[in-house]
């Protein structure tokens, strides 16, 4: 088993955009949510497996490597809890045992993406320092990985809706009658 794993995935959801409010008043993920974590999900299932991954019962740093499409300002850490969750199974048997890094965001309008590094807490934490300013460590490590045509462009990623675009109707409780 490798004791690193590398995962490119579309662009993903901000939790601010994932949730909604059902007619019983039960919160859940949107359809929009649901699907780009199914999607997501057997990208990594094909990534891990490209790289001898079996999912561990350990914790595990998750650097996460941002490239939006434009020069908005985002906040990074509204993307773990989806991301984490389409993860379990995957890289780890529980996303109790994933710890969130982010690295400094990037910017690239043709390809915007989301890339992850996930790696034992065990090992050494050098490789995690500094990624997002330490562009050859990282294209050391993407070119020791042979990852397939498939995860380089975002044609590929055509069936899930862009971040970029609408959400849906967002549902919320009705007012309470006076």
């Amino acid at each position: 088993m490798s004791d690193r794993l590398y995962f490119r995935l579309p662009p993903a959801p901000s939790v601010n955009t994932i949730y909604t409010v059902r007619r019983d008043g039960e919160i859940t993920y949107t359809r929009w949510a649901r699907k780009w974590k199914k999607e997501a999900r057997n990208i990594c299932y094909l990534q891990a497996y490209e790289q001898g991954w079996k999912p561990v019962r350990d914790w595990c740093r998750v650097v996460f490597i941002p490239y939006f499409p434009d020069r908005l300002t985002r906040d990074v850490t509204n993307l773990h809890k989806l991301v984490c969750d389409a993860l379990t199974t995957v890289a780890y048997s529980d996303d109790y045992f994933a710890l969130a890094h982010d690295a400094r965001p990037g910017f690239d309008p043709e390809h915007p993406r989301l890339e992850l590094l996930v790696y034992l807490d065990s090992e050494d934490l050098e490789l995690a320092k500094g990624v997002g300013e330490n562009a050859d460590a990282l294209r050391d490590f993407r070119e020791t990985f042979a990852y397939n045509n498939l995860y380089q462009t975002p044609a590929a990623w055509a069936t899930v809706k862009p971040a970029t675009s609408g959400h849906g109707r967002r549902r919320t409780r009705p007012a309470k009658r006076r």
